[in-house]
């Protein structure tokens, strides 16, 4: 068995982190979603016509994001230099981010209104750290799949499924058990995020966001600018 690449460890680790950080700001913060572009917009839809708790930070969660990212992409050009040190910067303001997120719960807890300044400032914190991995993912791991989502993921392994089930050409089977092999792992490691976030928050409350720093660092810490090879199966299509 092909031993994991050093990309595929930062890939689970953030994959890990974009789960748990989703599903911890969803309990903490009422029912926001930091990472998940998607359910950001379906909190826009909803706070629109529906008065409830949240309601900015579900507004702002979305431009926010963009902002982010859009300046980030400035930020890259500026910096300059290779993408291994572009990723370990980028990969370093996500931890410190998501360390003043943590910072801010644990001294505002527990931020029972989610209309309240502070609990806004933590979420749209959180939101900014998950777009600063989704640039990271763009830029550093392009070979890999999403870290802060898996509907493309879990697709992909259903359209697959067929091909291994089926009489199809030694080819196309062939790549489609390499991805399935590539991409099961993905999904799994997300949902044990979103499942470790939900734990910890029931167990331990707004200390659950002093994982997502650490895991953070360590993918800093374990990615490498690697020879890339064209493997046709590693992407999703």
């Amino acid at each position: 068995m092909q031993k994991p690449t050093l990309h595929q460890c930062t890939g689970t680790l953030l994959c890990f982190n974009g789960g748990y950080v989703d599903a911890a700001g969803f309990l903490a913060l009422d029912g926001l979603f930091t990472g998940h572009v998607t359910g950001k917009l379906v909190n826009i839809s909803v706070a629109l016509v529906d008065d409830g708790e949240g309601t900015v930070s579900k507004l702002l969660a979305f431009p926010v994001f963009c902002v982010v990212v859009v300046g980030l992409r400035f930020l890259c050009r500026r910096i300059g230099g290779n993408s291994a040190s572009i990723v370990r910067t980028l990969l370093l303001m996500e931890a410190g981010l998501l360390l003043a997120a943590c910072a801010m719960a644990l001294a505002w807890a527990p931020l029972a209104d989610g209309d309240d300044w502070r609990a806004i400032l933590t979420g749209m914190t959180l939101v900014a750290a998950m777009a600063t991995q989704t640039v990271v993912c763009r830029i550093g791991l392009v070979e890999e799949a999403p870290t802060t989502v898996v509907t493309l993921t879990v697709t992909q392994i259903m359209m697959d499924l067929p091909d291994l089930l089926s009489r199809t050409p030694a080819a196309n089977h062939t790549a489609a058990r390499a991805r399935l092999l590539r991409l099961a792992p993905v999904v799994s490691i997300f949902v044990l995020g979103c499942v470790s976030a939900a734990v910890l928050f029931v167990a331990v409350g707004l200390w659950c966001f002093a994982v997502p720093p650490v895991m953070a660092l360590l993918a800093s810490w374990s990615f490498s600018e690697e020879p890339r090879q064209h493997r046709p199966h590693a992407l999703i299509r």
